[in-house]
């Protein structure tokens, strides 16, 4: 996971996004069960402005951590950007 990082923190000072989510993609098919390229994953759809794939990458990361409260967060954010205002409240427990 730490070169991941690393190889996708390049390829953001390269502004090269597409890439760095390819490379995330790859990486969470490689180790489903690694929240880590999960979190890196969702942080760069959020990044783009892309919720919907945002909210599928943080629901698979609740799944696996339940008690992510950064996780939930997100997810409520990502939720009111689509303008979803109950799922956010739920995942935000307003």
């Amino acid at each position: 996971m730490p070169d991941l990082q690393h190889q996708v923190q390049q390829l953001l000072q390269q502004s090269d996004v597409p890439r760095a989510l390819e490379l995330c993609g790859q990486a969470c098919r490689r180790h489903p069960a690694d929240p880590a390229v999960w979190n890196l994953q969702a942080q760069l759809q959020l990044m783009t402005d892309d919720y919907n794939s945002a909210v599928k990458s943080l629901l698979r990361l609740v799944r696996l951590e339940p008690e992510n409260t950064a996780a939930w967060f997100y997810l409520g954010v990502a939720a009111l950007k689509q303008g979803r205002i109950r799922r956010s409240k739920e995942c935000l427990h307003v």
